[in-house]
């Protein structure tokens, strides 16, 4: 679906189906050089890009032997793939392609070799550095820079790691485990200028929470936030080029914190409708004295 940056709704232009001008599946998107947008379409054991225009023309840019469930695009016109764990059907859990889904490298050699169901998520964060990639129960962070794919963080969650054991394990057996007694995996990474963002949530039964780490320069601020709550500043999803924090939330939540803090949360052009609706804050971090 297309929005204005005002937020004001325009067409779909991407729809899943079987007749002509739909596509498949929807995993993925990701905007391209030109302005459309670029869709992850797997189906079986084969991952399709399709390059969709603001107008709705469906375009298929490549057929991939590769069962992907997240991708990016980088600058140089290649791409990355997400294939997870899943063997014998992914040797390799990231692989990069050129423009027309030629393999040209892969990384994360596979060698889980229990049942574990696809796990769809986002895997892929373009920043200025270059895209980093995380993965659910992997403790690192990595990023992928001049067609390398490199670690560049490992997180010691403490109670929340998972036990040793855990990859020797059936995750249908495993999972009821680790949920019992907890587990901390990371959500997603930003980076804009001085300014990066780290989402980590930690699952422990139905509870819910995340910690959300800033850094900037050498200072690094947490912020915890409860699903249970009001979730205010629960789902970042990005930096913008004032290193200013994007943050999804609804109108209804964020009302309520404005009557609470009128200086700081701003209802202007949020007007009262007959339902509740999303809305992107911007957040601009300010050093304490």
């Amino acid at each position: 679906h297309l929005f204005d940056r005002q937020g004001n709704y325009l067409r779909a232009i991407a729809e899943v189906g079987e007749g002509p001008g739909t596509i498949p599946s929807l995993e993925d998107f990701a905007p391209g050089k030109s302005g459309e947008i670029l869709v992850l379409s797997t189906v079986g054991d084969k991952a399709t890009v399709y390059a969709v225009s603001t107008n709705g023309k469906l375009t298929q840019v490549f057929e991939l032997p590769y069962i992907a469930h997240s991708f990016a695009a980088l600058d140089n016109g290649n791409f990355l793939f997400h294939g997870g764990y899943n063997l014998p059907f992914i040797s390799h859990r990231v692989i990069q392609t050129d423009a027309k889904g030629k393999v040209l490298q892969r990384f994360l050699e596979n060698d889980y070799e229990n049942q574990m169901l696809p796990m769809i998520e986002r895997n892929f964060f373009p920043s200025e550095k270059g895209v980093f990639m995380l993965e659910i129960f992997n403790p690192n962070l990595y990023l992928h820079q001049a067609d390398s794919l490199a670690q560049v963080l490992h997180a010691d969650f403490g109670t929340y790691n998972l036990p040793a054991n855990f990859w020797d394990m059936d995750l249908m057996d495993s999972f009821g485990k680790i949920n019992e007694n907890g587990f901390a995996t990371f959500r997603a990474a930003f980076q804009q200028g001085n300014l990066m963002v780290t989402d980590i949530v930690i699952q422990k039964g139905r509870s819910v929470s995340k910690y959300i780490l800033f850094q900037k320069g050498k200072a690094i601020y947490k912020l915890k936030a409860d699903k249970d709550e009001e979730m205010l500043y629960f789902y970042p999803i990005g930096i913008n080029k004032k290193e200013q924090v994007l943050f999804l939330t609804y109108r209804s939540i964020l009302e309520k914190h404005a009557r609470e803090f009128p200086e700081k949360i701003s209802m202007e052009n949020l007007p009262e409708r007959d339902f509740d609706y999303p809305v992107i804050m911007q957040v601009s971090l300010i050093d304490p004295e």
